[in-house]
């Protein structure tokens, strides 16, 4: 694995251990975009490892995941937290969207865990 790749993959384990912090603390609502961020850094690596080269786009979690060839090491179950995930990096600062989060976040150890498996998974494969 390229030293590079390496500091995404401990990337997304901080962001992780982070989630599980706040979820430890029953601070939930930022747990989604952490999982988000996460799966993001690892898929990014993936990338760059599989590849050689950095992604020229930031498009969602499928895409990427796609794009990086990771998606055929997914389930269709993992695909779906991908679609999941890709909806907090654009809103969490808006207070529109602050309802949606927080019924995502009342499920945020699901979302921790699935997250959890998707990066050891696709780190397994690296």
């Amino acid at each position: 694995m390229q030293e590079i790749v390496k500091k995404y993959v401990d990337g997304a384990r901080d962001d992780l251990a982070a989630a599980e912090a706040l979820v430890n603390a029953g601070h939930l609502f930022h747990v989604p975009y952490l999982c988000h961020q996460a799966v993001f850094k690892l898929l990014r690596g993936f990338y760059l490892e599989m590849l050689n080269r950095y992604p020229l786009f930031e498009p969602h979690l499928p895409t990427l995941a796609s794009a990086a060839g990771a998606a055929a090491q997914l389930t269709p179950d993992d695909l779906a937290l991908l679609h999941e995930l890709s909806f907090y990096p654009d809103v969490v600062g808006h207070s529109v969207y602050r309802q949606k989060i927080l019924e995502h976040a009342k499920d945020a150890n699901r979302i921790l865990a699935r997250a959890t498996e998707i990066v050891d998974k696709l780190t397994a494969v690296l």
